[in-house]
């Protein structure tokens, strides 16, 4: 059986491309510049709710079957009270995973993307609210997850993947599973 620690690095191994590629797309890249725009972060959040749209609804029913006393943070909220607070509408419209989520290792390795992200968020919401932070007065709630919430659940993904992940198979299904979900915020930034 692998250790947390093997699991979290293939994991990190295994999609660190997808992931430099994602924060280097242009709507997520110019969040982090010193020139960033109240319309950058609007085109952030814009393609951030369509991915929560799509993928809030599976994790939703994977949890019922999987991880049933997971207390997952849903971000959809949060993007749509951002944005309301922006006067800014964004496409309801969502597209369906490829096959869902149909497995524990599925939904782990959809967590491990999602729950590590709201990490990088924490640099995000100081670099946001150092540079932008009178034009997004009461629109950072996505960003403003708290770091102890966020350092919480990323604890829990890791202690869940070492009780969880037991087989090579798994493993894969994981990686696969975080790979489709770096996928699809990227194909949705290129939108």
């Amino acid at each position: 059986m692998p250790s947390r620690l093997e699991v979290a690095k293939v994991l990190c191994m295994r999609t660190q491309d997808l992931h430099q590629m994602l924060e280097a797309q242009s709507v997520f890249a110019r969040l982090m510049t010193d020139d960033v725009s109240r319309e950058d972060y609007v085109s952030a959040l814009k393609v951030l709710r369509l991915c929560y749209a799509t993928i809030e609804p599976e994790l939703t029913r994977a949890f019922q079957y999987f991880l049933p006393n997971y207390a997952y943070l849903k971000r959809l909220p949060l993007l749509d009270h951002d944005l309301a607070v922006l006067r800014e509408h964004a496409a309801c419209a969502n597209f369906a995973m490829s096959a869902g989520i149909q497995s524990l290792p599925q939904l782990l390795g959809t967590l491990y993307v999602i729950e590590g992200s709201t990490l990088g968020g924490q640099i995000l919401m100081r670099h946001l609210t150092a540079k932008l932070e009178l034009e997004l007065a009461g629109a950072l709630s996505f960003y403003g997850i708290s770091g102890e919430l966020a350092a919480s659940h990323w604890r829990q993904i890791q202690t869940l993947l070492t009780e969880n992940i037991r087989s090579e198979a798994e493993v894969e299904a994981a990686v696969e599973a975080a790979r489709q979900t770096f996928l699809m915020f990227m194909n949705s930034a290129k939108k």
